[in-house]
């Protein structure tokens, strides 16, 4: 598959020529133990030096993984779900976290706890619900439940949807999902996260530029 960057590379030459900041916000879902495809992720973030956001599923996370991420202090875990499991209604696109239902809060907790537990993290976490999805039910249980923030995918509607929740959401996912992974079809866009026509911040809907390298599709 032959990449075409040429959007993108026009969009970010808008930004120099007119002294831009672009900040960059980098999420990585599903992580569940060590792997090599994950060390080669860190290296990457160690030579940009940009900060990865590591989604973490709780109930499949391993010891492998915490030996990892204590090494790792670039590395921001963060919850991604609690068994990364279908729970939406028949008919309904994918969701754990997409619609009421009695045991999502107590799931909420646990899940909190056993990444605390494991990776003896001491900061605050966010919540990244599997496949982007969440009722807001469940948003307003996760402060409660411990977190400090919330990500999912596209523009968010509000910095702080809820007194003592922030949100940063993902906006650009470099893989072509519905051609079979890999590089993205066409180009990417950066203007999906921040448009070059209006001034960057809240004004317009924009929390920086996010990417979201999920190694699964969305769907």
């Amino acid at each position: 598959m032959v990449i075409d960057w040429t959007e993108l590379r026009a969009e970010l030459a808008v930004w120099r020529r007119q002294a831009r900041h672009l900040p960059i916000w980098w999420r990585d879902d599903d992580a569940v133990s060590a792997t090599a495809a994950l060390e080669r992720l860190i290296g990457l973030s160690d030579e940009l030096q940009v900060p990865l956001h590591l989604a973490i599923i709780p109930v499949m996370a391993d010891s492998s993984l915490a030996d990892l991420l204590k090494k790792q202090p670039r590395v921001v875990p963060m919850v991604h779900g609690w068994a990364h499991q279908n729970h939406a209604p028949e008919g309904k696109k994918k969701a754990e976290f997409g619609h009421p239902r009695e045991t999502a809060t107590p799931e909420l907790a646990m899940a909190y706890a056993r990444l605390k537990d494991l990776l003896a993290f001491e900061n605050d976490m966010f919540f990244v619900p599997p496949w982007n999805r969440i009722d807001a039910s469940v948003v307003s249980a996760l402060p409660a439940a411990g977190y400090a923030g919330v990500s999912t995918f596209t523009p968010r509607n509000a910095a702080c949807p809820m007194p003592g929740l922030v949100q940063i959401n993902t906006h650009l996912d470099p893989i072509y999902w519905r051609g079979g992974g890999g590089g993205p079809c066409g180009s990417i866009d950066i203007r999906a996260g921040c448009p070059v026509a209006g001034p960057p911040g809240r004004a317009n809907g924009c929390d920086g530029t996010a990417w979201d390298t999920d190694p699964s599709p969305g769907s």
